[in-house]
Order: structure tokens, then sequence, then C-alpha cells
């Protein structure tokens, strides 16, 4: 049986940060409220000074919480990869620094990876995504939510949903949950995204081909406001980043361009 103490065990949450303070603030409440005792690790990419100061505030606040600062801007993949390398547990979340977790959310994520070997990979329900887990009807409103209103809507979700999985080609990176054993088969993320973007397709891709089923854990629910960091951080660069990571991405499953297992200069 999957208890919040096992998880506490199991788990580690992941953030890469890179400013957007009122959202950092608002999704570490979150996790300070429905998941105390899991360890959080924190990568500053590189912020301005008030929010790398609030950020070391408060993990100097909390014993669970413990942070790297990068001297500059390394990026989501590269951000991942720290964190993947620092933790400790056997289970890691790389969670978007614009999400609110909700009540239970990683007792049914470790829970149902639990149950098969298969299940490497897990994420959640959620408001704004690129895959299926996104449900209908959250994506206009999702700015406009509150803790109180996510938290509702976690509760319709998982009376409606259940227990029940599914397996998807690709899952969002919003809310990404690895046992680290599977970077033992198929390596970390890679670097060559830079910044972001295609970096946890790429990755599920190549889970998909040692047999790893992708799974969405369709009760579990994490609101993702989207956009509020990264496309916020790039302005008008944002696009033209897109484009040349959904080239990067489609060479990549043409299988024309090499795998990097480990990332340099670790």
């Amino acid at each position: 049986m999957t208890t919040t103490e096992h998880v506490a065990r199991e788990l580690t949450v992941g953030i890469p940060i890179r400013n957007q303070l009122p959202y950092v603030q608002a999704c570490l409440h979150s996790l300070q409220q429905h998941s105390p005792d899991v360890a959080v690790l924190l990568v500053d990419d590189a912020s301005d000074p008030a929010c790398a100061d609030w950020i070391a505030e408060h993990a100097s606040r909390h014993n669970n919480v413990t942070v790297l600062r990068n001297a500059r801007q390394r990026g989501f993949p590269y951000n991942c990869n720290e964190i993947c390398y620092n933790a400790s547990t056997p289970t890691v979340c790389l969670l978007n620094s614009d999400t609110l977790v909700t009540k239970g959310w990683d007792v049914r994520l470790v829970r149902a990876m639990a149950a098969s070997p298969e299940r490497s990979l897990a994420g959640p329900s959620t408001s704004f995504t690129h895959t299926a887990q996104e449900l209908p009807g959250l994506r206009h409103h999702r700015l406009e939510q509150t803790a109180t209103t996510v938290n509702r809507i976690a509760s319709a979700v998982h009376e409606r949903y259940g227990d029940g999985c599914q397996t998807l080609p690709t899952l969002g990176g919003y809310c990404l949950v690895l046992r680290r054993a599977l970077l033992q088969q198929i390596g970390y993320f890679d670097e060559r995204f830079g910044l972001g973007c295609g970096e946890e397709d790429d990755f599920c891709y190549r889970a998909l081909k040692v047999g790893v089923k992708p799974c969405w854990v369709m009760g579990a629910y994490v609101h993702h406001f989207g956009h509020c960091s990264f496309t916020v951080d790039q302005g008008g660069a944002s696009a033209s980043l897109w484009a040349r990571n959904q080239l990067l991405l489609d060479l990549k499953v043409a299988a024309a361009l090499p795998e990097i297992a480990h990332p340099a200069g670790r």
C-alpha cells in the first residue's frame, strides 16, 4: 500500500526556476501544503536577485528544500539533469514552477508507477499541455484559478477518473515522474535542446524503445498555468526556439543524429 510516508522515502520533487516569482511562490506553497515531507530540489537558473534571494530564504526555512544555483542560464534540459544527478531517491518528479499540486497527487502517481515495472514514466491530468493529459474545458480559464478552485477541480477529477491509467506516446513536461533507473537504460535529457522545448518528447520516445509505457495517471491532478515562465522569459524568441527544437526532434526520431547518453562536463 502506497502511503505518504512511502512517498516521502521514494520521491524527490525537482523544480527548475527562472524568475516569475509569484508563480514560484504559489507552487512551493502548494507543495508545502500537500507534500510537506517530500524532498524538494530547486535549480535556480540564474534568476534575478529578487527571485534568487526569495528562493534561498525559503530553503533556509524548510529542511526538506535544497537549492542549486546556476551562475548563468543553462536551460530546462540541463536543469532536469541537475535534478536527476543530485536526487538520492529512486523516483524523481520534474515539476514546472508555474504549477500547483493538489491533495494526493504524489501518492496517486507513485502508486500507479508501482503497479507495473513498465511504468517508469508517469504524469497527471492537467489544465494545459500538448498531450491528452489536458482535460477539456480547463485551458481557457486556467490563469484565473486559485489554490481553492484548483483543489475543487482536483477532487472532481479524482471522483471522475479514480485510479484509471492510460498509456500515451509522450507525456507533458510540466510534471514528469520518472524512475532514476531508467536513466541508466536510455541516458539523461538531451541538452542539445538548449533552453528547452521538445526534450520531454525526445525522452519519452527513447523510453518507448526500451519497452516503457508512459502512464497518464488520470485521477491525479496538477494545475499548469502554462507559458508563464519559459515563454514569458523568452518573449519573441520563443517561436524560433520551438521551430529549431522541432527540427532537432524530427532528426532524432529519424535516427539522423546520434544519441548522447550522458551530458558532458558533469
